[in-house]
């Protein structure tokens, strides 16, 4: 079956159409893992700040603490491990 010249062309209008919703799909997605990094470097930043202001005043009031669990944590969050543990601080 031979296809005419018109028919050709909507089959390459709808191509020409599939790829730029592709390409909008990427950039939609390439943006969702700009905002994604963005979230992960704030709860690093946020989590190993809260256990260091954590350690700091125990040390202030001579509190004990395990301050290799506490080491830890902030080394393992600030090598990027994104485990969703946050530990407990001060009691309960």
């Amino acid at each position: 079956m031979e296809l005419d010249r018109n028919k050709l062309l909507n089959i390459y209008e709808s191509i020409k159409d599939k790829c730029h919703e592709r390409d909008a799909h990427i950039k939609r997605v390439d943006e969702i893992d700009k905002e994604i990094s963005s979230d992960i470097l704030e709860y690093r930043i946020a989590s190993v700040s809260r256990v260091l202001d954590f350690i700091h005043s125990s040390l202030a009031t001579n509190s004990s603490i395990d301050l290799d669990t506490l080491i830890t944590h902030c080394c393992n969050k600030l090598n990027g491990n994104i485990d969703g543990i946050e530990l407990q601080l001060g009691g309960k």
